[in-house]
């Protein structure tokens, strides 16, 4: 028995730093996904596409690992940055279904320094093998640690690009 858990994440929020080295930061999967807390592995698929491995979360028999991959598509004059799911190749051990966007625009601050504003949304689905009845317990449990990754990466960010 199978239980799928769905979430979307929406963040906006500025990096005190010009679009053009947070573009560059973003659009590098690798150099991105540096920023991201509890990343066990990110595998690089070729043709722009990469496999995420989250740490495991729980104890023991108990626990549980997101894994996905998505291809990355970067639009500089857009000022985009998107992934979408990808199922092949499969590595079996894939349980989740991942795809959002990056939109980023140029801001002054206060003191006329460029910034960037930075909108990010993301939705995922992860399948989790517990029986139906569990749902209910595990869905506000799956929502917040992935919003507090979300929360983390994009604190990471601010503070690692910050010029």
């Amino acid at each position: 028995m199978a239980v799928s858990i769905t979430t979307e994440i929406k963040r906006n929020f500025v990096i005190e730093a010009p679009l053009d080295n947070v573009f560059e930061v973003l659009a590098d999967v690798p150099t991105s996904a540096s920023y991201f807390p509890k990343l066990e592995q990110l595998t690089d698929l070729g043709d722009n596409c990469y496999r995420w491995a989250l740490k495991r979360i729980g104890v023991d028999k108990h626990s549980l690992q997101t894994v996905y991959a998505c291809r990355y598509i970067s639009d500089r004059a857009a000022g985009t940055v998107r992934w979408e799911p990808i199922e092949e190749p499969a590595s079996g051990d894939d349980n989740s279904i991942v795809k959002g966007q990056w939109t980023l625009e140029a801001e002054r601050d206060v003191q006329g320094n460029e910034v960037t504003r930075c909108h990010f949304s993301n939705t995922g689905t992860v399948t989790l093998p517990l029986p139906g009845i569990m749902k209910l317990a595990a869905s506000p449990l799956v929502k917040h640690e992935f919003n507090t990754l979300i929360d983390d990466y994009t604190e990471n960010l601010q503070q690692g690009l910050a010029s």
